[in-house]
C-alpha cells in the first residue's frame, strides 16, 4: 500500500485519552486513534475502496510508536468486515445511578451562541484535563465542537457553584449525563436538578464508589479494537465517552 492515497471518505480522529487518574495530577495521556465515518460513493462501490482505505489507515498507524491503539465502531452491516483487518470486539461498560433526596444544583443553560458564555465554556475545556473522568477526551476540542453543534447545542448547563458545566439531556424519568467539564458532579444533585428518577452516565466517571455497572449496549453499534493496551475497556469496566465519537 505504499504510495496509495486514502479515499477522501476516511475520516481519521486523533483521539487522547485519560486513564486510572487518582486526582487532577495523576493520569497518563494514551493516544489512540479512532477511525470515523469510512463510506463510498453509490457509483465507486464493489471497487474494493473500503478495504484500500483500511489498509492505508492501518499501515500508517498501527505499530507507529506514538499510537496506543486503534478503534471505531461499526454499525451492524459490517460486523464481519472489520475481522478481516484485525480487529477484535470489545465490550464497554456504562454507570448509572437510582436517585437519593438530595440538594439541587442551580443550573444555568448556556447557549455558545453568545461570546462571552462561549469564551469562558471553552477556556475551560481547554484547561481541563478530564477532571471527574477515569477516562475522557482531552486535546480535542475541534470534536467537542462538532458534537455541541450538532447535536447537545441544547443541553450545555453552567453549574455556578462549581464553576464546571454538564452536557445533559432527560429523556423521561432517566437524565442521561453525556459528559461533565470542570469538576464531578453528585448524581443526586443532578438528579434533583433536572427533576430525575435516575442519572446514566455516557462517560465513566472517575468516582465509581456507590453506582451501578452493567454492560453499555448501543443498537446498531459495535465496539471494534486492534491494540492490547486496549483490552483495558473490559479489564477496568471502562466506556469511551459518548461525546468522543466520530
Amino acid at each position: 500500500m505504499t504510495g496509495v492515497s486514502p479515499p477522501a471518505s476516511l475520516l481519521y480522529n486523533l483521539t487522547k485519552n485519560l486513564t486510572a487518574q487518582s486526582n487532577e495530577n495523576n493520569y497518563a495521556v494514551l493516544p489512540y486513534i479512532q477511525l470515523g465515518t469510512v463510506m463510498t460513493r453509490p457509483d465507486r462501490r464493489g471497487e474494493g475502496l473500503g478495504r484500500v482505505a483500511m489498509e492505508f489507515a492501518l499501515e500508517k498507524y498501527l505499530g507507529a510508536p506514538d499510537i496506543d491503539g486503534i478503534y471505531l465502531f461499526g454499525n451492524d452491516s459490517v460486523l464481519d468486515f472489520y475481522p478481516k483487518f484485525g480487529f477484535v470486539k470489545a465490550r464497554e461498560f456504562e454507570y448509572s445511578a437510582a436517585a437519593l433526596p438530595a440538594q439541587p444544583y442551580a443550573i444555568e443553560k448556556t447557549d455558545l451562541s453568545d461570546e462571552e458564555r462561549s469564551a469562558r465554556f471553552f477556556g475551560l475545556l481547554a484547561a481541563d484535563n478530564g477532571a471527574g473522568s477515569a477516562f475522557a477526551m482531552v486535546e480535542n476540542i475541534g470534536l467537542y465542537k462538532f458534537r455541541l453543534m450538532a447535536e447537545y447545542c441544547d443541553s450545555l448547563y453552567f453549574v455556578p457553584e462549581t464553576g464546571g458545566y454538564v452536557i445533559a439531556e432527560k429523556d423521561g424519568g432517566t437524565l442521561f449525563l453525556r459528559q461533565s467539564i470542570g469538576f464531578s458532579p453528585d448524581p443526586h444533585r443532578l438528579a434533583a436538578a433536572f427533576g430525575a428518577a435516575e442519572v446514566k452516565f455516557c462517560y465513566t466517571p472517575a468516582d465509581r464508589s456507590g453506582l451501578d455497572c452493567s454492560e453499555h449496549k448501543e443498537e446498531d453499534c459495535t465496539l471494534f479494537i486492534i491494540g492490547d493496551d486496549l483490552a483495558r475497556m473490559e479489564r477496568d469496566r471502562l466506556m469511551f465517552p459518548v461525546i468522543s465519537h466520530a
